[in-house]
């Protein structure tokens, strides 16, 4: 668990020095790295930023380590962010439709684990269902998973998919 929250601190570090140079979401609050004992019986640890939640509207990008399982990294809007970013994700379909990208298909919104019951594969879902999924659910989840085995390229993928992440909300 050490190293992993480790690694979250060094992926902290590039996350904001890039968020310093972008004016178009609010990283006023800064990034919180949590750990937990026990998500479905097992430990985990998440850096969210921006981490932002107010009045029933949340916006958070979050990276996440769940032991044993996998690294994640997921897009999180619901209220007045997902009403402000639900058609620049939907107009993002054709290019992340191609890079691994699952969507919550899920009721609840804080259902982390890729399962068919919560998440399907973007490439997987054409535009006009991966469009009613975005507009008809009070909340969106776009996320992207990484083996645990990937360790060694873990820091580089999860920045790369926080700042594809951020360019959706931005």
């Amino acid at each position: 668990m050490l190293k992993a929250i480790q690694l979250l601190e060094s992926l902290q570090e590039q996350m904001l020095e890039v968020s310093e140079f972008s004016s178009h979401i609010n990283f006023s609050v800064a990034p919180k790295i949590s750990k937990g004992e026990n998500y479905e019986g097992l430990p985990y640890v998440i850096l969210d930023y921006p981490r932002i939640a107010d009045e029933g509207a949340i916006c958070f990008i979050r990276t996440m380590f769940w032991w044993g399982n996998f690294f994640s990294s997921t897009l999180h809007v619901s209220g007045r962010f997902k009403d402000a970013h639900q058609r620049n994700i939907i107009h993002a379909y054709p290019e992340i439709s191609l890079e691994n990208y699952y969507v919550s298909t899920g009721e609840d919104q804080w259902v982390h684990h890729f399962d068919a019951m919560h998440y399907r594969m973007i490439k997987d879902t054409d535009t006009p269902i991966f469009k009613t999924i975005v507009e008809e659910k009070p909340f969106i989840k776009i996320a992207a998973k990484f083996p645990l085995h990937d360790w060694e390229t873990a820091a580089i993928q999860l920045f790369e998919r926080w700042k594809r992440l951020n360019q959706l909300i931005t």
